[in-house]
């Protein structure tokens, strides 16, 4: 168990590719956070060949924390990962995504009160909170997100797969080093896997969050999905096929229990979101996105409507 009487010492890794929209005021954020139950040590930001004004932005900040690692040559997600964990030097990692914003400024020391409770926590993820929809298509995705959302937390007592969010968990420094992502669809799924696969356990916090932007048209959808409807395939390579089919599967009866509210109170929704959830996966080529490489969707990556300083 952890001595009560020091504080966490808390590392942050950020993958970014292209990510000037928001990255700067995420920086902000997380150096804004207060730092009572953890001391902040490093903000480690990889751009993956940023062709925008990513690196000026990181390096613009007066702050020892910042510090900026720039590949050469495009890796992908997964990889720009493998080298934070390589990197960092503190006893607990928070990896981030680029496009997500904290709530507030207790948002860390939410999430990381959990460790100083089970010596064995290997993996936390706090809830995603969307931005509320501005067109028509963001608003059907916004109200089915939150309809996934019930459904997840229902399930097992929130203590499943689809609430380790790939956008921003935190984990135990001991296990994250051990972790080498390979080059595959669905990363997060794979680092809750090999949690409990090598006797950790996971918590979801309910108590803070992080917003994000959903896509606000189909194309841009269609990039983010395409990355689970090949996820279940890819980790099957790495993990026994019984354990991966066992996560994937949630039961029939609390999905049709919230579907069924969802219909009631959301009907219009609940229509638009099935032909949203038809098209995805009817996509022909599937099998082209089993990658860590993406295309960054455009129309999710602005949080705040302001110039970046």
């Amino acid at each position: 168990m952890h001595n009560p009487e020091k504080k966490f010492t808390v590392s942050i890794g950020i993958p970014a590719y292209n990510e000037e929209a928001n990255i700067g005021h995420l920086i902000k954020k997380l150096l804004e956070q207060e730092e009572e139950n953890f001391q902040l040590l490093e903000i480690i930001v990889v751009s993956d060949q940023s062709t925008d004004n990513t690196d000026q932005i990181v390096t613009s900040f007066d702050d020892r924390c910042v510090k900026l690692i720039r590949n050469e040559k495009r890796v992908g997600g997964s990889q720009a990962q493998n080298i934070i964990t390589k990197n960092f030097t503190g006893e607990l990692l928070l990896l981030v995504d680029a496009d997500t914003l904290p709530i507030n400024n207790q948002f860390l020391s939410k999430i990381v009160k959990p460790f100083y409770k089970n010596s064995r926590l290997g993996l936390v993820s706090p809830r995603m909170e969307p931005l509320p929809g501005r067109t028509l298509f963001e608003k059907i995705l916004y109200d089915s997100f939150k309809l996934r959302a019930d459904i997840f937390e229902d399930w097992n007592n929130g203590s499943n797969m689809y609430l380790c969010y790939g956008s921003c968990r935190l984990f135990l420094g001991e296990f994250v080093r051990k972790i080498q992502w390979p080059k595959v669809a669905g990363e997060d799924v794979y680092s809750y896997l090999l949690c409990l696969q090598n006797g950790y356990t996971f918590k979801h916090i309910v108590t803070t969050a992080v917003f994000f932007r959903l896509p606000d048209n189909f194309k841009d959808h269609l990039r983010q999905s395409a990355r689970y409807v090949s996820s279940e395939q890819g980790i099957s390579k790495y993990f026994p096929v019984d354990m991966v089919r066992k996560n994937y599967a949630v039961p029939r009866h609390i999905i049709l229990k919230h579907l069924a509210i969802f219909l009631i109170l959301r009907p219009l929704s609940a229509i638009g979101y099935l032909f949203i959830f038809a098209a995805t996966r009817l996509y022909p080529d599937k099998k082209r996105f089993n990658t860590s490489m993406w295309e960054i969707s455009e129309s999710s990556k602005t949080l705040i409507h302001t110039k970046q300083s």
